[in-house]
């Protein structure tokens, strides 16, 4: 199944409606070899190729699982809306741990159908959000 992500809030309300919010949550951890060496390009500045490989892997599981989700719990969407992502940086104390959180949410829409003049919702929801 395929269909547009948008991150605009702008959609044709004559054509879709929305049907629920989709959120998901997904933590990678980094290894000691990541945050140690992140640490110390930190210092010295510049692009640090590791952190941002661990980034771009977790960036594209949310995705995934967001698609995922999506399929699952809306399976009728034909256009998913103002998607928005968010990253966070945990670290423990004494770097007994250091992890990386996304966020994304969304609106799934399906079509709306017009038989005799009344809009009619054509959805069907599965499992829990």
């Amino acid at each position: 199944m395929s269909f547009p992500i948008l991150t605009t809030t702008q959609y044709d309300p004559a054509k879709y409606i929305p049907v629920g919010s989709i959120s998901i949550n997904q933590v990678e951890s980094l290894s000691l070899f990541r945050s140690v060496f992140g640490g110390i390009g930190a210092t010295f500045g510049g692009p640090n190729s590791m952190i941002q490989e661990a980034i771009n892997r977790l960036q594209a599981r949310s995705m995934d699982a967001l698609i995922h989700k999506i399929q699952q719990t809306y399976p009728n969407t034909i256009l998913v809306n103002s998607l928005h992502s968010d990253i966070s940086h945990i670290t423990g104390d004494n770097n007994s741990g250091s992890y990386i959180i996304m966020t994304m949410t969304a609106t799934c829409y399906v079509p709306t159908s017009t038989i005799g003049g009344n809009k009619r919702r054509t959805f069907k929801k599965r499992g829990n959000m």
